[in-house]
């Protein structure tokens, strides 16, 4: 069954302590329409072993309308500036289960400087560095967490 196309929508990003959220626009938490909804948000901890470099252990658009609307795309877009910017590479764990969001599934993998690497751990979820800014800090971690 093809699904109709989803009308993509932009969003207000904004950084905060140690996590990037999403709101909508033209929708409100409040009649006065002061606040914007939160659609999704992303986790970004900033760690310093093996080398400095930031951990994305969560990005998440809360509800299914809002799923597949470019919101993800738009955070990941905002961690791969802070990525630039700071010349930290970025390690995100792929927590999308395929056959509960069959459309997000391979998002990173399509989306360009990500490279997709194999757990040492036997773990299921896949994971993604961003950055190559450094290619030795970039080495280094694929050497203490991962296989190539």
């Amino acid at each position: 069954m093809e699904r109709e196309p989803i009308q993509k929508e932009f969003g207000e990003a904004k950084r905060r302590l140690n996590f990037i959220e999403i709101r909508k626009f033209g929708q409100s938490t409040k009649e006065q329409g002061a606040l914007k909804e939160v659609v999704g948000h992303v986790t970004v901890e900033e760690q310093t072993y093996p080398v400095p470099h930031y951990k994305v252990p969560r990005l998440d658009v809360y509800k299914r309308e809002n799923q597949g609307k470019g919101f993800a795309s738009q955070l990941l877009s905002e961690v791969e500036d802070l990525s630039r910017t700071s010349k930290l590479p970025v390690v995100l764990e792929d927590g999308i289960v395929e056959q509960d969001n069959p459309e997000a599934a391979g998002m990173y993998a399509r989306r360009k400087g990500w490279i997709e690497v194999k757990s040492r751990r036997g773990s299921d979820i896949r994971h993604y560095i961003f950055g190559n800014e450094d290619d030795e800090n970039v080495q280094k971690l694929l050497d203490y967490f991962f296989w190539k």
